[in-house]
């Protein structure tokens, strides 16, 4: 499957001559599991996914679809503050970088204990 072992973004399907994209979107499951759903999509009639762009665009605007998963690494930008999409340049990441937080980590740094409800207000 497209998605497997993939971070989150957007692919071209090349096997569909790139008129399919999927959004790939990693996520925990309930028994803390790293899972990944995908979410695909048909471009316009006579439009292709162009992956450094990452839109549907005319096949003469877009790259050869053959050289797509070239730039998939596009996708590292997603969640990156420190970089700007469009620079030229890709930034380096490895997926074992990424960091994957369970929902459990989520909550202990971001939520506050839920407050007790008062007897009387019952």
């Amino acid at each position: 499957m497209i998605c497997d072992d993939r971070v989150y973004g957007y692919y071209a399907d090349q096997d569909n001559n790139c008129q399919i994209f999927h959004i790939c979107h990693p996520y925990v499951d309930g028994d803390f599991f790293v899972k990944t759903r995908m979410f695909s999509f048909i471009c316009g009639a006579g439009l292709v996914f162009d992956q450094s762009k990452l839109v549907c665009d005319f096949p003469e605007a877009s790259i050869p679809c053959d050289v797509a998963s070239q730039y998939y690494n596009i996708n590292n930008y997603f969640g990156r503050v420190d970089l700007n999409f469009r620079e030229g340049r890709t930034p380096d990441v490895p997926a074992s970088e990424l960091q994957v937080q369970t929902f459990r980590q989520f909550s202990e740094e971001n939520l506050q204990p839920q407050q007790q409800i008062p007897e009387n207000f019952i």
